[in-house]
């Protein structure tokens, strides 16, 4: 759960603040990257447990959490839209800021395949933080409020 909220909370934080700055991405641009930041998570599916079709859940979404397949979802998604290709450019931004926050993770499995299908490796990891550490979403979490807070004020004075 930590893990998911800095995942969601970096890419708005970031947004926010250039969207403060220079008045662009929309809010709706900006829920586009906050899913595609949550896109890898669905193979957290896998925990379910049980049976599909005779495979096991984890085999099915497994391939979720691939650079791959979190951009064919990713794809998927973004058939819903008019303008789909300028949609899934914005997911797989959230995508990306999900798998460069996954990169500094010490990650129990051994790292994640961050080139998969050509390298089936999984090792790719830089280990500075722990996934377990309530630190980064405490952190994470205390600067969005700031940010909320900040927008909020904005909207008040822009009333007046």
């Amino acid at each position: 759960m930590p893990d998911l909220l800095v995942h969601v909370l970096v890419p708005w934080c970031a947004l926010k603040l250039f969207q403060l700055r220079f008045g662009r991405p929309s809010n709706g641009v900006i829920a586009l990257v906050l899913l595609g930041a949550v896109f890898p998570d669905l193979a957290a599916l896998q925990y379910l447990g049980g049976r599909v079709w005779g495979y096991h859940v984890a085999d099915l979404v497994l391939p979720l959490h691939t650079l791959v397949g979190a951009a064919l979802v990713a794809g998927v998604g973004a058939l819903w839209f008019t303008d789909s290709f300028r949609a899934w450019c914005w997911i797989m931004l959230g995508v990306c800021s999900h798998f460069a926050l996954d990169s500094l993770l010490v990650h129990a499995a051994g790292g994640m395949v961050l080139l998969f299908p050509v390298v089936w490796v999984w090792d790719f990891q830089l280990g500075l933080l722990k996934s377990t550490d309530w630190a980064l979403p405490v952190v994470t979490g205390g600067a969005s409020f700031l940010i909320w807070i900040w927008t909020r004020r904005g909207c008040v004075s822009r009333k007046t």
